[in-house]
């Protein structure tokens, strides 16, 4: 019954494979997907496994049993892919999105650790990580305002003409990326600890899942920051007149 409440919970969390609809939201206009991936619908997912995990069948009776596995071994599974997903995506606010997909899992994983300090670094990056997301959105959101553009590979050289937006978003990839300093690292760093501590085997190889996807991370978001800032100069670039740094009514929320 655990096991199927969790999947079932997980749909709202985007669990691999019942993730698809992640994706498909993003057609929706930016701020309500910054809010959809930042802290509405998936959030409350997790939020949901915690209450399961923690209070409603508890974790002495879960700990060390089959249930315990399948449900960790799912959410390392959906770390690993979504990041995968992430990287071959030409989208910007798919990639973004299945970036989500990927981070979500980080906080069923500390969840399905059943340690207090899973638990701490769970809640906490279900909080760090809404920080980080709202934020890259955001700037995906400005760029599309002012250039309506919304491929990767529409945005060579964009950085230059769009500093303070494509600065704030290199600081949001450096969190997602867990580059110490920033948000990211804390509370994949608490997650990792727990792993670690939990004496559990299947916990550590989740530390493996972890540091591919931070590998994972580091492409498929400075990949953006790389073609903004330093485009391949033996490339035409077609940068519109329109792609400049929005207003202070939109910059002011990014900072």
């Amino acid at each position: 019954m655990y096991v199927l409440a969790f999947f079932g919970f997980g749909v709202k969390a985007a669990l691999f494979p019942c993730h698809g609809w992640l994706p498909d939201a993003t057609a929706a206009p930016t701020p309500v997907t910054a809010l959809l991936h930042a802290v509405a619908v998936v959030k409350s997912g997790a939020f949901a496994v915690m209450r399961l995990t923690y209070y409603s069948f508890g974790t002495a009776l879960l700990r060390g049993s089959f249930a315990q596995y399948i449900v960790m071994g799912a959410a390392m599974a959906t770390v690993v892919y979504g990041s995968t997903m992430a990287v071959r995506e030409v989208h910007w606010k798919r990639r973004l999105a299945y970036s989500t997909i990927s981070n979500l899992s980080y906080i069923l994983f500390g969840v399905c650790i059943m340690t207090p300090l899973g638990l701490v670094g769970a809640l906490s990056h279900m909080v760090f990580h809404a920080v980080m997301k709202i934020c890259s959105f955001f700037c995906v959101g400005a760029v599309m305002y002012k250039t309506r553009k919304q491929y990767v590979h529409e945005i060579d050289g964009f950085g230059r003409r769009m500093p303070v937006v494509f600065g704030i978003f290199t600081i949001a990839s450096l969190g997602l990326m867990g580059v110490p300093g920033l948000a990211g690292f804390i509370s994949k760093w608490n997650l990792a600890t727990a792993a670690v501590m939990s004496d559990n085997v299947m916990a550590y190889v989740g530390i493996g899942a972890l540091l591919i996807s931070a590998l994972l991370t580091a492409i498929y978001m400075l990949s953006i920051v790389i073609r903004a800032f330093f485009p391949d100069k033996e490339k035409q670039l077609n940068i519109p007149e329109e792609a400049r740094d929005p207003g202070w009514m939109m910059l002011v929320p990014l900072c």
